[in-house]
């Protein structure tokens, strides 16, 4: 008796069996099924959709679902979210800040300055910068190492958002007509990337900045590979 008794502690202070003790996104974990962040997620769902990755021969093609949740309050500021699900797993959360329900204006040093509750939340989530603040043309290839001011940045011995490094951030755009500034962030479980949109970028108008996040490349693999 003595054993079962000490086996149930044991699960209900490690969480279910699905593994969903910890919290890395508005009480939402990944790997959760689409039925669950329905369940957990407090904001009304505004749409379901099929994730499109392209075209190939003139026809789309799909990848997952994404929830969709439209004017939702995240880290002080109004934004959609988007929650995207593989195999009926969550496997990304992307929060798109609305220049139409803020109403961004300036430059991107300003925008960029706007969103201190943001950092201060990352922080208290454990998030430590893998990258510091820089310029490129595509998130997603990095940043420009060619650039001095890019390498100035990453030379310094504190990666934190301050003057001086929005000054080298401007001073980049305006010079290479950059499409984005962005840091990319880490914590125990998630890895992520904040990305604020320059001028010179044919979405800034709409969606002058994102955060987006996901389960940490280890944890990723397990999630694709385990039935729970």
């Amino acid at each position: 008796m003595r054993i079962i008794i000490a086996l149930i502690c044991l699960a209900f202070a490690g969480g279910n069996l699905n593994g969903h003790a910890q919290n890395d996104f508005r009480n939402l974990a990944w790997g959760m099924t689409i039925q669950e962040i329905k369940k957990i997620e407090t904001a009304p769902l505004t749409r379901e959709e099929k994730n499109s990755v392209g075209y190939r021969n003139g026809q789309e093609y799909f990848d997952g679902i994404n929830l969709v949740y439209e004017n939702v309050t995240v880290a002080g500021k109004n934004a959609n979210i988007i929650y995207e699900c593989k195999n009926g797993k969550l496997l990304k959360a992307r929060v798109l800040y609305r220049a139409a329900l803020y109403g961004y204006d300036g430059e991107i040093s300003d925008i960029i300055r706007g969103f201190k509750d943001l950092y201060i939340t990352l922080g208290n989530r454990g998030f430590k910068y893998t990258q510091p603040l820089q310029c490129g043309n595509h998130v997603y290839e990095g940043p420009d190492y060619k650039n001095e001011d890019n390498t100035k940045i990453r030379q310094m011995s504190s990666w934190n958002i301050d003057d001086k490094k929005l000054e080298l951030v401007e001073k980049m755009i305006q010079e290479k007509h950059y499409k984005a500034a962005y840091f990319r962030i880490e914590n125990e479980r998630t890895r992520g990337t904040v990305m604020f949109l320059s001028k010179y970028s044919e979405w800034q108008k709409k969606t002058p900045v994102i955060l987006e996040l996901a389960p940490n490349y280890d944890l990723e693999a397990k999630i694709k590979t385990t039935d729970f």
